[in-house]
């Protein structure tokens, strides 16, 4: 009898325990780009899980990885593509921008790639004045550039209409923005600078930087604002529970240091996932499914992906 008390406390504190030990990292990172390739970075889960696309060298070309095979193939190679790319919810293509030069200037055009057939489709003239990074919309139907002077829809097709509010950064600042009446508000403080903004899964939160401050979590109406101390690049767990993000340090002309780290967005839970002294691990990406983490050595210029669970 007392030995079945004794078991039955025993395992109570340790559901307790493991309840409390949100997440759990598994194992050691696993190398998925190619030993013989060259040097990789900004990874990124296709939405079913089976491919990371990539970017070379400062940001050259998109390149597809399968991940359980090492298998690699080129999606584009153009210049700068690989500069804030997106994935399109279904998984079947991705948006980004291209360059070309004229006159001794750069225009950029706002582009999607298809996944299976490599085409290209422009969404908008090759233009001077486009700056920014592209995004979709949330129905992905659309497309906008965040950091950008202006705000402008760019449709895949002609019949869409988009409606609901969206966040931007525009000038170092927040902006909430209603599609259909066009009316905008300031979110934040006038002396924040902010820099990687990121939606949670659902929709209803978002991740971003102050420049020279700490990573913040908030609502997307601006309420319930919550700091995570240093962080950058941060990116959502599907749940939309934890966020995780890089911590670097730098001699202020190059990085000296970087580990990814897991954090929950209330900022309670937080852990080195990589926690190594002679690799600088950059720009973390959680698979959809949750169990994988990907980012890239600047080190090196290799891809890698770590188990997690939680």
């Amino acid at each position: 009898m007392k030995k079945t008390l004794f078991t039955m406390i025993l395992t109570l504190t340790l559901s307790v325990l493991a309840m409390g030990q949100s997440i759990v990292k598994i194992g050691s990172p696993l190398l998925v780009s190619p030993e013989s390739s060259g040097y990789f970075m900004a990874p990124k889960w296709s939405p079913d899980g089976k491919t990371i696309a990539v970017s070379a060298e400062n940001y050259k070309g998109i390149y597809l990885i399968n991940y359980q095979t090492g298998e690699m193939t080129t999606l584009t190679d153009e210049s700068a593509a690989g500069f804030g790319f997106q994935w399109s919810g279904d998984g079947n293509s991705i948006l980004t921008t291209i360059s070309k030069e004229e006159n001794k200037k750069i225009k950029r055009a706002i582009v999607v790639f298809d996944r299976a057939t490599k085409a290209m489709s422009k969404l908008s003239d090759f233009e001077f004045s486009l700056t920014g990074i592209p995004c979709w919309t949330r129905d992905y139907k659309n497309a906008f550039m965040n950091y950008s002077n202006r705000f402008q829809l760019y449709s895949r097709d002609t019949k869409s209409i988009e409606t609901g509010t969206v966040l931007y950064v525009r000038q170092d600042r927040i902006v909430s923005r209603n599609i259909s009446t066009k009316g905008e508000t300031i979110l934040g403080k006038s002396d924040e600078r902010i820099i990687n903004l990121v939606y949670s899964p659902d929709g209803t939160k978002v991740a971003y930087e102050i420049i020279g401050g700490p990573l913040m979590v908030m609502n997307i109406d601006g309420t319930n604002l919550v700091s995570l101390g240093a962080g950058h690049r941060a990116c959502w767990s599907p749940d939309g529970k934890f966020v995780a993000y890089m911590v670097t340090t730098d001699d202020g002309h190059r990085y000296t240091s970087s580990d990814i780290f897991i954090s929950s967005i209330d900022g309670k839970e937080r852990i080195n996932l990589s926690s190594t002294t002679d690799f600088m691990e950059m720009n973390p990406n959680w698979s959809f499914d949750g169990k994988w983490i990907a980012y890239d050595r600047l080190d090196h210029g290799k891809i890698y992906i770590q188990e997690v669970k939680y």
